[in-house]
């Protein structure tokens, strides 16, 4: 359990045992989160219609970033989940049957896990061990079960003859480590023990939850479920399940198709709404409805939205052409991954052993004291025989240090640095600036004359401002 899990843990034993209101707990909780997250903690919102994860600044809905299907590889992006000491996000993919493992910092993927038994896949979960993914597979009625580290297939943690399981959807882990999944066939929740699978019963009782999509259990331990058939968000009480009402209802509210709902860190409730592309606040014990969250910047179909820890990236801010002439473009053509791009050509080759194309880019993270970064370069070289090197700027040995070396590729290709690397030595000190360098060197016949190579994009991610 991490650090921060067992706190809150602790703190929601003392809240009890003091029998405080849950409007006093909101506020510890809300302290607690943002202290002891160990980086800043954002909302994220699955676009559907564009394929995009977007992400938003918790605290005023700003929008800050999306991760694009150029980078990610997601083809139709339905649940997702962070884990790990490098915060990878782990995202189930309908239309490719897999589950994708993306940087949680930069967002790049860095590998797919599932094979032919995951089949039609919706819901998933970083399990209670967190060295294993759990996946709903509607069309077989299971929940399977994945090593994240090898993508080893570890077996069904739970099927169809188990409590009845019927066109499974998204998955919950509860305050005490069980796994609950929303069963839209038999509209209810369904609760199994972990980590044997035992299938516990039914958790919701006192009302029918028409077509549940996605579930979320509060700090506090009730649980909020989204209820597409109705167009509502219900109650459910921690422990018993017993309903305790509608908290937000198409009928009351501006809402008009709420497809998945999270507690922020400042205890209240947010609905994400496929329909308007609209993200809402809500009052988690009342249901007041207290405005506009989220919205915009092409946002299309939030099927499903929750809070992770946050990061973002700077475009660089100089650059200069050590090896090498700029044939066109500018600085600006390397902020976005957009295709527009800054062409470089060689310089005349005195020495073979040198590469002809050197160009250094100087940034900073967005800051200086981030726990993790990383640049991305993302660029192309000629056909044939060239090889691309990136270096990063060592502000301890006062040195460049080779990070990333492979054949150039003719087609734009994002490569991130960084992963698993201290910054204390990339990243200068108090100010967090950071070089990078880019190389290119023929190794044998290569197309085109004069060759050339591009860059689309050079970013450096950290932890959000």
């Amino acid at each position: 359990m991490s650090g921060s899990a067992q706190a809150r843990r602790i703190l929601l034993r003392q809240v009890q045992k003091m029998k405080v209101g849950k409007s006093l707990f909101l506020v510890l909780f809300g302290l607690l989160a943002i202290s002891a997250s160990g980086s800043v903690v954002d909302f994220f919102a699955i676009s559907i219609g564009t394929n995009d994860i977007f992400q938003y600044a918790w605290s005023d809905g700003a929008y800050v970033r999306k991760l694009q299907p150029n980078i990610t590889g997601i083809r139709g992006p339905e649940q997702f989940d962070f884990t790990g000491p490098d915060r990878d996000l782990l995202v189930a993919d309908g239309v490719l049957a897999k589950v994708l493992v993306l940087d949680g910092v930069s967002g790049l993927k860095l590998k797919t896990i599932g094979g032919p038994d995951m089949g039609q896949l919706y819901g998933l979960k970083v399990a209670p061990d967190g060295t294993s993914v759990l996946v709903t597979n509607v069309s077989g009625n299971r929940i399977l079960r994945y090593d994240i580290s090898t993508g080893q297939f570890l077996g069904n943690f739970a099927t169809e003859a188990q409590g009845g399981l019927n066109s499974t959807r998204g998955l919950a882990i509860g305050p005490e480590g069980d796994i609950y999944v929303c069963s839209q066939g038999t509209r209810s929740i369904k609760r199994f023990h972990w980590p044997g699978g035992e299938y516990l019963g039914d958790f919701t009782t006192g009302a029918e939850i028409q077509y549940p999509q996605y579930c979320k259990f509060a700090p506090w331990g009730d649980l909020y479920v989204a209820s597409w058939g109705t167009k509502q968000v219900l109650r459910f009480a921690a422990g018993s399940g017993q309903f305790l009402g509608v908290v937000v209802d198409k009928n009351t509210s501006p809402i008009s198709d709420p497809s998945a709902c999270d507690i922020g860190p400042d205890g209240l409730l947010y609905v994400a709404d496929r329909a308007l592309n609209i993200i809402f606040r809500y009052d988690p014990i009342s249901g007041q409805f207290l405005g506009i969250y989220a919205f915009g910047s092409g946002l299309s179909g939030p099927e499903y939205a929750a809070f992770g820890p946050g990061y973002a990236y700077k475009p660089p801010t100089a650059f200069s052409v050590l090896k090498g002439s700029v044939f066109s473009g500018n600085l600006s053509d390397t902020s976005e991954s957009d295709d527009h791009y800054l062409i470089l050509r060689p310089g005349i080759v005195v020495n073979k052993s040198v590469p002809p194309i050197q160009i250094e880019f100087e940034g900073s993270v967005p800051v200086a004291t981030t726990d993790q970064f990383r640049v991305r370069v993302e660029a192309a070289g000629p056909g044939g025989l060239c090889d691309q090197y990136v270096d990063l700027w060592n502000f301890t040995t006062g040195a460049y240090d080779l990070l990333d070396f492979r054949r150039a590729s003719t087609a734009d290709l994002p490569v991130d640095v960084g992963r698993g690397l201290s910054p204390t030595d990339y990243l200068e000190p108090g100010t967090g600036r950071m070089k990078v360098k880019i190389s290119w060197k023929p190794v044998g016949p290569i197309s085109g004359f004069p060759w050339s190579a591009r860059i689309d994009q050079v970013a450096f991610f950290g932890e959000r401002l």
